[in-house]
């Protein structure tokens, strides 16, 4: 397998320039995200300020649950069915 700049390529996957915009356009967008919500919200009436942690905690939660089951899922099929692909996600 070739390397092209510092990924690995799937061989008769096509190069999208598209996703490499997209690549460097999410975290922008997710550092928006995090300052218009903390900035716009208003404080809690018993926790104040505190409570807008949740804003990153919660998601974070629920993208690392959705890692694992996705790296469960994955190393299941390629433990069952041998394919390199499932290795590869």
């Amino acid at each position: 397998m070739e390397a092209t700049m510092g990924m690995a390529r799937v061989p008769g996957m096509a190069r999208r320039p598209g996703l490499s915009v997209l690549a460097w356009l999410w975290p922008v967008a997710l550092i928006a995200a995090q300052v218009y919500a903390f900035a716009i919200s208003p404080p809690d009436r018993d926790m104040g300020d505190l409570q807008k942690i949740m804003y990153v905690h919660v998601p974070a939660a629920w993208n690392a649950f959705l890692a694992f089951f996705i790296v469960f899922s994955a190393s299941l099929l390629y433990l069952w069915k041998r394919n390199e692909k499932y290795d590869l996600l």
